[in-house]
Protein backbone atom coordinates (compact mmCIF):
# COMPACT_ATOMS: atom_id res chain seq x y z
CA UNK A 1 0.00 0.00 0.00
CA UNK A 2 1.36 3.45 -1.01
CA UNK A 3 1.54 5.80 1.89
CA UNK A 4 0.28 9.35 1.59
CA UNK A 5 3.76 10.86 2.11
CA UNK A 6 5.34 8.73 -0.61
CA UNK A 7 2.57 9.61 -3.00
CA UNK A 8 3.08 13.29 -2.31
CA UNK A 9 6.86 13.16 -3.03
CA UNK A 10 6.37 11.23 -6.27
CA UNK A 11 3.79 13.75 -7.42
CA UNK A 12 6.16 16.67 -6.76
CA UNK A 13 8.97 14.96 -8.67
CA UNK A 14 6.78 14.42 -11.73
CA UNK A 15 5.75 18.10 -11.73
CA UNK A 16 9.43 19.20 -11.51
CA UNK A 17 10.55 17.03 -14.42
CA UNK A 18 7.68 18.29 -16.55
CA UNK A 19 8.59 21.88 -15.75
CA UNK A 20 12.35 21.52 -16.63
CA UNK A 21 12.13 19.26 -19.69
CA UNK A 22 11.58 22.15 -22.06
CA UNK A 23 14.57 24.08 -20.66
CA UNK A 24 16.94 21.13 -21.06
CA UNK A 25 15.80 20.63 -24.63
CA UNK A 26 16.37 24.30 -25.41
CA UNK A 27 19.84 24.25 -23.77
CA UNK A 28 20.84 21.17 -25.74
CA UNK A 29 19.63 22.69 -29.01
CA UNK A 30 21.63 25.86 -28.35
CA UNK A 31 24.85 24.20 -27.10
CA UNK A 32 25.35 21.32 -29.54
CA UNK A 33 26.06 23.33 -32.76
CA UNK A 34 29.01 25.28 -31.28
CA UNK A 35 30.42 22.05 -29.83
CA UNK A 36 30.09 20.36 -33.21
CA UNK A 37 31.75 23.32 -34.94
CA UNK A 38 34.69 23.19 -32.52
CA UNK A 39 35.08 19.41 -32.93
CA UNK A 40 34.90 19.45 -36.72
CA UNK A 41 37.17 22.49 -36.89
CA UNK A 42 39.81 20.81 -34.71
CA UNK A 43 39.87 17.74 -36.94
CA UNK A 44 40.05 19.87 -40.05
CA UNK A 45 42.87 22.05 -38.71
CA UNK A 46 44.88 18.94 -37.81
CA UNK A 47 44.45 17.64 -41.36
CA UNK A 48 45.45 21.00 -42.85
CA UNK A 49 48.54 21.10 -40.65
CA UNK A 50 49.51 17.57 -41.71
CA UNK A 51 49.09 18.49 -45.37
CA UNK A 52 51.27 21.55 -44.88
CA UNK A 53 54.10 19.37 -43.58
CA UNK A 54 53.77 17.11 -46.63
CA UNK A 55 53.86 20.11 -48.95
CA UNK A 56 56.94 21.55 -47.23
CA UNK A 57 58.76 18.23 -47.37
CA UNK A 58 57.94 17.88 -51.07
CA UNK A 59 59.17 21.41 -51.79
CA UNK A 60 62.40 20.69 -49.88
CA UNK A 61 63.06 17.45 -51.77
CA UNK A 62 62.29 18.99 -55.16
CA UNK A 63 64.51 22.01 -54.55
CA UNK A 64 67.44 19.86 -53.36
CA UNK A 65 67.16 17.49 -56.32
CA UNK A 66 66.93 20.37 -58.79
CA UNK A 67 69.92 22.18 -57.28
CA UNK A 68 72.04 19.08 -57.84
CA UNK A 69 71.34 19.40 -61.57
CA UNK A 70 72.53 22.99 -61.87
CA UNK A 71 75.50 23.22 -64.18
CA UNK A 72 74.83 20.03 -66.12
CA UNK A 73 71.23 20.38 -67.29
CA UNK A 74 69.31 23.12 -69.08
CA UNK A 75 67.24 25.52 -66.95
CA UNK A 76 63.91 24.53 -68.50
CA UNK A 77 64.56 20.88 -67.80
CA UNK A 78 65.61 21.60 -64.22
CA UNK A 79 62.46 23.57 -63.39
CA UNK A 80 60.10 21.18 -65.19
CA UNK A 81 61.51 18.16 -63.38
CA UNK A 82 61.37 19.99 -60.05
CA UNK A 83 57.69 20.79 -60.57
CA UNK A 84 56.82 17.26 -61.67
CA UNK A 85 58.76 15.76 -58.77
CA UNK A 86 57.03 17.99 -56.21
CA UNK A 87 53.56 17.15 -57.56
CA UNK A 88 54.35 13.44 -57.51
CA UNK A 89 55.37 13.63 -53.85
CA UNK A 90 52.00 15.12 -52.82
CA UNK A 91 49.71 13.00 -54.97
CA UNK A 92 47.64 12.02 -51.93
CA UNK A 93 47.24 15.67 -50.86
CA UNK A 94 45.89 16.63 -54.29
CA UNK A 95 42.86 14.40 -53.69
CA UNK A 96 41.55 17.02 -51.26
CA UNK A 97 43.42 20.20 -52.20
CA UNK A 98 44.19 22.08 -55.39
CA UNK A 99 47.97 22.43 -55.59
CA UNK A 100 50.03 24.71 -57.85
CA UNK A 101 53.82 24.40 -58.08
CA UNK A 102 56.30 26.96 -59.38
CA UNK A 103 60.06 26.38 -59.69
CA UNK A 104 62.52 29.16 -60.49
CA UNK A 105 66.28 29.36 -60.85
CA UNK A 106 68.13 32.19 -59.13
CA UNK A 107 69.68 34.97 -61.17
CA UNK A 108 73.18 33.67 -60.36
CA UNK A 109 72.23 30.14 -61.54
CA UNK A 110 73.27 28.79 -58.14
CA UNK A 111 69.91 28.24 -56.49
CA UNK A 112 66.48 26.75 -57.17
CA UNK A 113 63.30 27.85 -55.39
CA UNK A 114 60.17 25.70 -55.29
CA UNK A 115 56.91 27.36 -54.25
CA UNK A 116 53.77 25.34 -53.57
CA UNK A 117 50.37 27.00 -53.14
CA UNK A 118 47.39 24.94 -52.01
CA UNK A 119 43.73 25.61 -51.30
CA UNK A 120 41.38 23.32 -49.44
CA UNK A 121 37.61 23.82 -49.22
CA UNK A 122 36.48 23.94 -45.61
CA UNK A 123 33.81 21.70 -44.10
CA UNK A 124 31.45 24.68 -43.81
CA UNK A 125 31.28 25.47 -47.49
CA UNK A 126 34.31 27.80 -47.48
CA UNK A 127 32.56 30.12 -45.00
CA UNK A 128 34.91 29.39 -42.11
CA UNK A 129 37.49 30.50 -43.02
CA UNK A 130 36.20 32.53 -45.99
CA UNK A 131 37.44 30.97 -49.22
CA UNK A 132 38.71 27.83 -47.48
CA UNK A 133 42.22 27.08 -46.20
CA UNK A 134 45.17 28.59 -48.13
CA UNK A 135 48.69 27.19 -47.71
CA UNK A 136 51.96 28.57 -49.06
CA UNK A 137 55.34 26.84 -48.65
CA UNK A 138 58.65 27.87 -50.20
CA UNK A 139 61.97 26.07 -50.24
CA UNK A 140 65.26 27.23 -51.78
CA UNK A 141 68.30 25.02 -52.33
CA UNK A 142 71.65 26.60 -53.14
CA UNK A 143 74.53 24.93 -54.97
CA UNK A 144 77.86 24.77 -53.18
CA UNK A 145 80.94 22.58 -52.91
CA UNK A 146 81.97 19.98 -55.49
CA UNK A 147 80.44 16.55 -56.03
CA UNK A 148 81.60 15.11 -59.34
CA UNK A 149 79.00 13.49 -61.57
CA UNK A 150 80.77 10.34 -62.75
CA UNK A 151 78.34 7.51 -63.59
CA UNK A 152 74.83 7.73 -65.07
CA UNK A 153 72.55 4.90 -66.14
CA UNK A 154 70.41 6.83 -68.62
CA UNK A 155 67.67 4.38 -69.60
CA UNK A 156 64.27 5.29 -68.16
CA UNK A 157 62.28 2.18 -69.13
CA UNK A 158 61.57 -0.59 -66.62
CA UNK A 159 64.36 -2.61 -65.07
CA UNK A 160 67.81 -1.93 -63.69
CA UNK A 161 70.06 0.23 -65.81
CA UNK A 162 72.98 -0.29 -63.42
CA UNK A 163 73.42 -3.98 -62.56
CA UNK A 164 76.36 -5.54 -60.72
CA UNK A 165 76.57 -9.33 -61.00
CA UNK A 166 78.76 -11.95 -59.33
CA UNK A 167 81.60 -10.45 -57.21
CA UNK A 168 81.97 -7.04 -58.83
CA UNK A 169 82.18 -3.44 -57.72
CA UNK A 170 81.87 0.13 -58.88
CA UNK A 171 84.43 2.15 -56.98
CA UNK A 172 83.84 5.86 -57.31
CA UNK A 173 84.52 7.33 -53.87
CA UNK A 174 83.71 11.04 -53.91
CA UNK A 175 81.63 10.74 -57.10
CA UNK A 176 77.92 10.85 -57.80
CA UNK A 177 76.43 7.66 -59.27
CA UNK A 178 72.94 8.19 -60.67
CA UNK A 179 70.38 5.81 -62.18
CA UNK A 180 67.39 7.08 -64.15
CA UNK A 181 65.65 3.82 -63.33
CA UNK A 182 66.57 0.93 -60.97
CA UNK A 183 69.85 -0.29 -59.50
CA UNK A 184 70.55 -3.94 -58.72
CA UNK A 185 73.58 -5.04 -56.70
CA UNK A 186 73.86 -8.81 -56.40
CA UNK A 187 74.83 -10.56 -53.17
CA UNK A 188 78.63 -10.43 -53.45
CA UNK A 189 78.89 -7.08 -55.24
CA UNK A 190 78.87 -3.49 -54.03
CA UNK A 191 78.91 0.17 -55.00
CA UNK A 192 81.13 2.59 -53.11
CA UNK A 193 80.57 6.21 -54.10
CA UNK A 194 80.42 9.73 -52.76
CA UNK A 195 76.67 9.79 -53.40
CA UNK A 196 74.15 7.45 -55.04
CA UNK A 197 70.73 8.56 -56.23
CA UNK A 198 68.11 6.45 -57.95
CA UNK A 199 64.95 7.46 -59.81
CA UNK A 200 63.43 3.99 -59.53
CA UNK A 201 64.04 1.28 -56.94
CA UNK A 202 67.02 -0.49 -55.42
CA UNK A 203 67.68 -4.22 -55.07
CA UNK A 204 70.60 -4.85 -52.74
CA UNK A 205 70.59 -1.42 -51.17
CA UNK A 206 72.52 -2.68 -48.14
CA UNK A 207 75.49 -3.18 -50.47
CA UNK A 208 75.53 0.46 -51.57
CA UNK A 209 77.61 2.96 -49.63
CA UNK A 210 76.38 5.53 -48.82
CA UNK A 211 72.70 4.59 -48.75
CA UNK A 212 71.07 5.44 -52.07
CA UNK A 213 68.65 8.34 -52.27
CA UNK A 214 65.56 6.72 -53.81
CA UNK A 215 62.93 8.65 -55.75
CA UNK A 216 65.28 11.24 -57.24
CA UNK A 217 64.04 12.83 -60.47
CA UNK A 218 65.69 11.47 -63.65
CA UNK A 219 68.70 13.38 -64.91
CA UNK A 220 68.41 14.91 -68.34
CA UNK A 221 70.98 14.06 -70.99
CA UNK A 222 73.62 16.78 -70.51
CA UNK A 223 74.75 16.37 -74.13
CA UNK A 224 71.33 16.16 -75.78
CA UNK A 225 72.14 19.12 -78.03
CA UNK A 226 75.21 17.44 -79.53
CA UNK A 227 74.87 15.89 -82.97
CA UNK A 228 77.41 13.84 -84.88
CA UNK A 229 78.27 14.67 -88.49
CA UNK A 230 80.13 11.77 -90.11
CA UNK A 231 82.60 12.38 -92.95
CA UNK A 232 81.36 11.45 -96.42
CA UNK A 233 84.31 9.20 -97.39
CA UNK A 234 86.30 6.43 -95.74
CA UNK A 235 90.04 6.49 -95.16
CA UNK A 236 91.48 5.03 -98.35
CA UNK A 237 94.55 3.23 -97.01
CA UNK A 238 92.87 0.96 -94.43
CA UNK A 239 92.25 -2.22 -96.38
CA UNK A 240 93.71 -4.75 -93.95
CA UNK A 241 90.84 -5.92 -91.75
CA UNK A 242 93.05 -8.21 -89.64
CA UNK A 243 95.82 -6.25 -87.95
CA UNK A 244 98.74 -8.40 -86.81
CA UNK A 245 101.57 -5.86 -86.64
CA UNK A 246 102.15 -2.24 -85.60
CA UNK A 247 99.78 0.09 -87.42
CA UNK A 248 98.97 3.80 -87.03
CA UNK A 249 95.63 5.18 -88.16
CA UNK A 250 95.12 8.83 -88.96
CA UNK A 251 91.90 10.61 -87.93
CA UNK A 252 88.96 10.23 -90.28
CA UNK A 253 86.37 7.58 -91.02
CA UNK A 254 87.15 3.89 -90.67
CA UNK A 255 84.71 1.63 -92.54
CA UNK A 256 84.11 -2.09 -92.07
CA UNK A 257 85.12 -4.57 -89.39
CA UNK A 258 88.62 -4.65 -87.90
CA UNK A 259 90.31 -7.15 -85.62
CA UNK A 260 93.57 -6.37 -83.82
CA UNK A 261 95.24 -9.62 -82.76
CA UNK A 262 98.43 -11.58 -82.04
CA UNK A 263 100.18 -8.91 -79.92
CA UNK A 264 99.65 -6.27 -82.61
CA UNK A 265 99.55 -2.58 -81.71
CA UNK A 266 96.99 -0.24 -83.28
CA UNK A 267 97.84 3.39 -82.59
CA UNK A 268 95.23 6.05 -83.20
CA UNK A 269 96.81 9.39 -84.09
CA UNK A 270 95.38 12.41 -82.23
CA UNK A 271 92.03 13.59 -83.55
CA UNK A 272 88.50 12.33 -84.21
CA UNK A 273 88.15 8.73 -85.38
CA UNK A 274 84.76 7.81 -86.87
CA UNK A 275 83.61 4.21 -87.29
CA UNK A 276 80.91 3.42 -89.83
CA UNK A 277 79.40 -0.09 -90.03
CA UNK A 278 82.46 -1.10 -88.11
CA UNK A 279 83.10 -3.57 -85.32
CA UNK A 280 86.50 -2.83 -83.80
CA UNK A 281 87.71 -5.87 -81.86
CA UNK A 282 90.95 -6.21 -79.91
CA UNK A 283 92.13 -9.67 -78.76
CA UNK A 284 95.12 -11.99 -78.11
CA UNK A 285 97.09 -9.49 -76.00
CA UNK A 286 96.94 -6.84 -78.71
CA UNK A 287 97.07 -3.14 -77.86
CA UNK A 288 94.80 -0.22 -78.70
CA UNK A 289 96.57 3.06 -77.96
CA UNK A 290 95.38 6.60 -78.54
CA UNK A 291 96.44 9.83 -76.84
CA UNK A 292 94.21 12.80 -77.63
CA UNK A 293 91.49 10.87 -79.47
CA UNK A 294 87.72 10.63 -79.67
CA UNK A 295 86.18 7.43 -81.06
CA UNK A 296 82.71 7.98 -82.55
CA UNK A 297 80.65 4.95 -83.58
CA UNK A 298 77.61 5.07 -85.86
CA UNK A 299 74.46 3.03 -85.24
CA UNK A 300 75.95 -0.20 -86.60
CA UNK A 301 79.34 -0.01 -84.89
CA UNK A 302 80.88 -0.89 -81.55
CA UNK A 303 84.11 -1.67 -79.68
CA UNK A 304 84.95 -5.02 -78.10
CA UNK A 305 88.10 -5.64 -76.04
CA UNK A 306 88.68 -9.31 -75.04
CA UNK A 307 91.45 -11.87 -74.42
CA UNK A 308 93.72 -9.69 -72.25
CA UNK A 309 93.95 -7.01 -74.92
CA UNK A 310 95.49 -3.79 -73.64
CA UNK A 311 93.59 -0.49 -73.81
CA UNK A 312 95.21 2.91 -73.20
CA UNK A 313 93.08 5.84 -74.37
CA UNK A 314 93.05 9.56 -73.55
CA UNK A 315 90.34 11.91 -74.81
CA UNK A 316 90.91 14.86 -77.12
CA UNK A 317 92.09 18.12 -75.59
CA UNK A 318 90.55 20.72 -77.91
CA UNK A 319 87.72 21.23 -80.36
CA UNK A 320 84.04 20.31 -80.32
CA UNK A 321 84.67 16.90 -78.74
CA UNK A 322 87.29 17.99 -76.22
CA UNK A 323 87.19 15.67 -73.21
CA UNK A 324 85.17 12.95 -74.97
CA UNK A 325 86.76 9.54 -75.34
CA UNK A 326 84.00 7.37 -76.85
CA UNK A 327 80.71 8.49 -78.36
CA UNK A 328 77.75 6.49 -79.60
CA UNK A 329 74.96 8.61 -81.12
CA UNK A 330 71.44 8.13 -79.77
CA UNK A 331 70.69 5.84 -82.73
CA UNK A 332 73.40 3.40 -81.61
CA UNK A 333 71.93 0.52 -79.60
CA UNK A 334 75.02 -1.71 -79.78
CA UNK A 335 76.90 -3.29 -76.85
CA UNK A 336 80.33 -1.90 -76.00
CA UNK A 337 82.31 -4.63 -74.27
CA UNK A 338 85.37 -4.45 -72.05
CA UNK A 339 86.06 -8.10 -71.19
CA UNK A 340 89.81 -7.89 -70.73
CA UNK A 341 91.87 -7.57 -67.55
CA UNK A 342 94.15 -5.03 -69.27
CA UNK A 343 91.70 -2.19 -69.87
CA UNK A 344 93.88 0.16 -67.87
CA UNK A 345 93.18 3.67 -69.06
CA UNK A 346 89.91 5.25 -70.22
CA UNK A 347 90.56 8.92 -69.55
CA UNK A 348 87.63 11.07 -70.66
CA UNK A 349 83.88 10.83 -71.16
CA UNK A 350 82.32 7.59 -72.37
CA UNK A 351 79.00 8.76 -73.81
CA UNK A 352 76.70 5.94 -74.98
CA UNK A 353 73.14 7.21 -74.32
CA UNK A 354 71.39 4.30 -76.09
CA UNK A 355 73.99 1.54 -75.69
CA UNK A 356 74.99 -1.13 -73.22
CA UNK A 357 78.36 -0.76 -71.51
CA UNK A 358 79.41 -4.26 -70.41
CA UNK A 359 82.47 -4.63 -68.18
CA UNK A 360 83.78 -8.01 -67.06
CA UNK A 361 86.95 -9.80 -65.99
CA UNK A 362 88.97 -10.15 -62.81
CA UNK A 363 91.00 -6.92 -62.66
CA UNK A 364 90.43 -3.23 -61.90
CA UNK A 365 89.07 -1.65 -65.08
CA UNK A 366 90.21 1.92 -65.90
CA UNK A 367 92.31 2.11 -62.73
CA UNK A 368 95.14 4.13 -64.35
CA UNK A 369 92.80 6.86 -65.61
CA UNK A 370 93.11 10.21 -63.90
CA UNK A 371 89.38 10.62 -64.41
CA UNK A 372 86.54 8.88 -66.17
CA UNK A 373 82.90 9.81 -66.68
CA UNK A 374 80.51 7.12 -67.92
CA UNK A 375 77.05 7.82 -69.31
CA UNK A 376 75.39 4.78 -70.86
CA UNK A 377 71.85 3.59 -71.41
CA UNK A 378 72.62 0.73 -69.07
CA UNK A 379 75.74 -0.59 -67.38
CA UNK A 380 76.50 -4.21 -66.52
CA UNK A 381 79.50 -5.33 -64.48
CA UNK A 382 80.24 -9.09 -64.34
CA UNK A 383 82.85 -11.51 -63.04
CA UNK A 384 85.06 -10.20 -60.25
CA UNK A 385 86.18 -6.92 -61.77
CA UNK A 386 85.98 -3.47 -60.24
CA UNK A 387 85.03 -0.55 -62.47
CA UNK A 388 87.22 2.20 -61.04
CA UNK A 389 85.99 5.74 -61.60
CA UNK A 390 88.67 8.27 -60.61
CA UNK A 391 88.12 12.03 -60.48
CA UNK A 392 91.59 13.63 -60.41
CA UNK A 393 90.64 16.37 -62.85
CA UNK A 394 93.51 18.66 -61.93
CA UNK A 395 96.01 15.88 -62.57
CA UNK A 396 94.93 15.47 -66.21
CA UNK A 397 95.30 17.72 -69.23
CA UNK A 398 92.16 16.19 -70.76
CA UNK A 399 89.45 18.83 -70.16
CA UNK A 400 86.15 17.92 -68.55
CA UNK A 401 83.16 18.87 -70.77
CA UNK A 402 80.60 21.19 -69.23
CA UNK A 403 77.70 19.15 -67.93
CA UNK A 404 79.57 16.38 -66.10
CA UNK A 405 82.47 16.03 -63.72
CA UNK A 406 82.59 18.51 -60.85
CA UNK A 407 79.12 19.61 -59.81
CA UNK A 408 77.82 21.50 -56.85
CA UNK A 409 76.52 20.21 -53.57
CA UNK A 410 73.42 21.80 -52.04
CA UNK A 411 72.21 23.82 -49.04
CA UNK A 412 68.56 24.20 -48.13
CA UNK A 413 66.69 27.19 -46.71
CA UNK A 414 63.00 27.88 -46.26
Amino acid sequence: MIRHKDFFLASRLRRFCAATAGGIAIWTAVALPPVAVVAVGAVELASVSSDRRRLQNAADSAALSAARELGFAGPNGVTQRAQAYAVEQVAEVTTRQTVAVTATIGADNRSVSVEMQANRMSFFGNLLPPGGFDTLVVSTASALGNTPLCVVGMRTTSGANIHLYDKTAIQSAGCLVHSNRDVQVDTSSRIDAGEVQVSGGVNGGQRINPTALVGAPPLADPFADRNVAFPSTCNANETDKFISGPVTWQPGMHCGDYEVRNNAVLTLAPGIHYFRDSDLKTRNSSTLYGNGVTLIFDQGSHLEAIDRSIIHLWGTRRGLWAGFLMVGPRSNGEAFIFASDEVDRLEGVIYLPSSLLAVSGTARTAELSRWTVTLASYIEVRGSTSLVINFDYSGSDVPVPAGVGPQRGTRLRR
